[in-house]
């Protein structure tokens, strides 16, 4: 049966754990009136996870190398904890001191480690009970603190993605509203012109190019969305990348002003596994993102070449405005657009990049962006795995090209 004194201790323990006081206040205030209970001179206290660097605590603080000394010992108790499961470690003496340990358990899982020490006298079985119920109540405050904490983080990824589907709604509605309104516009004026003038043929010049805006749109977010089902089909054969490249870019030279677009191609072939169709999406999305950023008389260079053993590497660097480093860790996520990563008159729904790197990731390549700190420029890099010499050395040979050439 517990006395009073050792009732009361604990009642001023728990007391400590739910006052006003910060987390570490709270537990050094816990740690404090455990001497009543479990004679000590040290006492440490690791809070950890297997995931997380130790957080410890002593009290009384110590001065080095003691302080050392003892952490070096609850962090050895940690680490055999987590190999071995939770399990009290009786009273070992070591010379003169002997130590008592018991690991605090959180949501039946460990935590930490609860290590006192004295320098005179052995540890016996009550002391140990005693110990555990402490660690017990720790446990406990400890667990609470991990639960408050994640739902905190689980609350502000919810706001964020609110946010998110806000903010995407609105660029959506933006850009549905602005084909739509020329398309409109362009059928008022049809009602209202001859058929074969020349008015006439510039509204059906307008609704076909909306039209194909409106189906780039709808192709982006189904694309998004089988991604990230994981339902995009990837119909491998073996390909010359340099090829791909070559003409993706010609594919694309509308976008860009007239010899502001420099294209770069290694001598000969750069046989890949992949998906032809997929793999020139990739690349005209990264040309599509520089010609949103290069604007009028920017330039952009365009480079595939075997920069390292066994890796074929596509650059696209323009020298816009470029995106801050802080941004570019989100460069890549579906809807990233926002008033620090795009302007809004730029366009688009920020799905570019991130089909890209769906895809890329598709190929077993990866997808990187970099660029001057100094906020001009943006360069983006794509690695795709080449095929073995030996399986390339049966591909059918491809047309030669020349170098260099710069797209007209």
């Amino acid at each position: 049966m517990t006395s009073l004194p050792t009732a009361s201790v604990l009642a001023d323990l728990a007391h400590a754990l739910e006052s006003g006081q910060d987390a570490e206040a709270r537990v050094r205030r816990a740690l404090a009136a455990l001497r009543r209970l479990v004679p000590h001179d040290r006492c440490a206290l690791v809070n950890a996870t297997a995931a997380a660097a130790p957080r410890l605590l002593l009290e009384p603080p110590l001065p080095e190398p003691a302080r050392r000394r003892l952490e070096t010992k609850a962090e050895a108790l940690l680490a055999s904890l987590f190999d071995h499961g939770p399990a009290a470690v009786p009273s070992i003496p070591a010379g003169p001191t002997s130590h008592l340990a018991v690991p605090l358990v959180a949501l039946d899982a460990v935590a930490g480690v609860l290590v006192v020490e004295r320098d005179d006298g052995a540890y016996g079985e009550q002391d140990l009970q005693l110990l555990s119920v402490v660690a017990s109540l720790l446990g406990a405050y400890l667990a609470s603190l991990r639960l408050h904490d994640e739902e905190r983080r689980v609350a502000q990824e919810l706001r964020d993605a609110i946010g998110r589907r806000t903010h995407f709604l609105s660029m959506l509605s933006h850009e549905l509203r602005n084909p739509l309104g020329s398309i409109g516009n362009a059928l008022h004026l049809l009602d209202r012109v001859a058929p074969g003038s020349e008015r006439a043929a510039s509204a059906r010049a307008i609704m076909g190019r909306q039209f194909g805006h409106l189906t780039r749109l709808v192709n982006d977010l189904l694309d998004a969305t089988r991604l990230a089902s994981g339902k995009v089909q990837v119909r491998r054969a073996r390909m010359d990348l340099a090829e791909i490249v070559r003409r993706t870019v010609d594919d694309h030279r509308s976008l860009f002003v007239r010899g502001d677009l420099d294209l770069r191609v290694a001598d000969g072939p750069l046989w890949v596994d992949g998906d032809a169709v997929r793999l020139a999406q990739v690349v005209g999305n990264l040309l599509s993102n520089a010609a949103k950023f290069a604007g009028p008389g920017g330039r952009t260079e365009v480079s595939v070449a075997r920069e390292e053993p066994g890796i074929a590497v596509v650059r696209v660097r323009d020298d816009g405005v470029g995106i801050a480093p802080e941004v570019r860790s989100r460069l890549f996520e579906p809807f990233a657009q926002g008033a620090d990563t795009f302007d809004r008159n730029r366009g688009g729904l920020g799905l570019g990049l991130a089909l890209a790197k769906g895809l890329v990731d598709l190929h077993g390549g990866t997808i990187a962006a970099g660029g001057d700190d100094g906020g001009r420029g943006t360069e983006l890099v794509v690695r795709l795995p080449l095929l073995p010499e030996t399986h390339a050395a049966t591909a059918p040979a491809s047309g030669g090209m020349a170098d260099r050439a710069t797209v007209p």
